[in-house]
């Protein structure tokens, strides 16, 4: 066997350490909608202020959302008007001001004519036109009927919620999920401005559509001028360090896979001298270097998650890494076993013939 064909086994060996990933459940957080509202009316702009607290109630260090979302909404005459947005796992009461007037909302007990019960299976139907139709449940739905004025008004809702969050992996990251689609339900639909205040030892990792600007100091500032997708999604953790950064990126696999690539090639530099010293006798390097080799990658493996996690400050977070390390030690030792002897045995003949 040539040595690069040794070198793409142990890639090959590398590969197979990538492949191992664990799933990440999340657990669920608020979602809500911009307003379902009527082809008569226009959104001129829509503005969304997200305010973020730490969450001290729990032993995760999760977050509070406050939303405050103002609406300039144009309307062709004085009229009422049936308003509806979704409210998943919103945490208290919602707070509706129409033109500085406060009003109640509730939940939906009987959906407005435009929106059907689909099938009779108590998810009522969404539907602006022949191709876009959404599904809701009536219980993750508010209501509340606005008095407009004949050209522009103001619509301010104002609620608490709290992001969603994964609970396996290394990093945790929190999502904040807002629908837009229901803005296929209005005439038109202007531009829509979100600002976020977020504790300063937080940071935005990403967002699904818009321009999003930072302002420093936990400030950030997103414009959307064109809604192209039906949700927008804002992605945050904890405000990493470069080298936090650089662990995060490489992972423990890829630690280990570093450590493996090292391991081997001096592990077979000690095959082929031991095999110089030795022609014909045994070669006790071959599985005393395995074990080592093996051995050594899957402590790099294990304790390679501990490291990320003290350097990014992280905790509580689960993992499936001595499970899996548990099971594929034996099949990795055998493996690399094989090759180590095949390598072996490639020197004896070498040198004996």
């Amino acid at each position: 066997m040539t040595q690069s064909k040794f070198y793409f086994l142990i890639f090959f060996i590398s590969h197979i350490f990538l492949s191992a990933n664990m799933a990440k459940p999340t657990v669920d957080g608020t979602t809500t909608s911009t307003l379902f509202g009527s082809k008569d009316c226009t959104v001129i702009k829509e503005k969304i202020d997200l305010k973020l607290t730490k969450d001290h109630s729990d032993y995760i260090k999760s977050y509070l959302i406050n939303y405050k979302i103002t609406y300039k909404i144009s309307s062709p005459k004085k009229e009422k008007l049936d308003l509806v947005f979704v409210g998943i796992n919103m945490m208290n009461s919602e707070n509706i001001s129409v033109n500085g007037t406060t009003i109640t909302a509730s939940k939906i007990k009987k959906f407005p004519e435009n929106f059907k019960d689909k099938d009779g299976d108590g998810l009522y139907e969404l539907k602006f036109d022949q191709a876009n139709t959404y599904y809701i449940p009536p219980d993750d739905a508010i209501s509340f009927v606005a008095n407009l004025e004949a050209g522009e008004n103001e619509i301010i809702i104002e609620y608490n919620g709290y992001p969603e969050y994964n609970v396996f992996g290394i990093l945790r990251e929190f999502k904040i999920e807002y629908a837009l689609y229901p803005s296929k339900f209005w005439k038109s639909f202007g531009p829509i401005e979100v600002n976020i205040n977020m504790p300063n030892d937080t940071e935005i990792r990403s967002v699904n559509q818009g321009a999003l600007q930072d302002l420093k100091n936990g400030n950030y500032q997103l414009k959307i001028d064109k809604i192209v997708l039906d949700d927008l999604e804002i992605n945050f953790s904890t405000k990493l360090s470069i080298l936090g950064k650089i662990l995060l990126f490489i992972q423990p696999i890829g630690l280990t896979c570093i450590s493996f690539l090292i391991l081997a090639f001096l592990h077979f530099k000690w095959i082929k001298n031991t095999r110089k010293r030795r022609p014909k006798k045994f070669n006790y390097s071959v599985i005393l270097g395995s074990l080592l080799v093996i051995t050594l990658c899957f402590f790099v493996f294990i304790f390679g998650h501990d490291l990320i996690l003290w350097v990014i400050n992280e905790e509580h977070m689960k993992q499936g890494y001595i499970l899996l390390a548990v099971f594929t030690y034996p099949i990795f030792l055998i493996i690399y076993l094989m090759i180590a002897w095949y390598f072996d045995a490639t020197c004896k003949m070498k040198l004996n013939e």
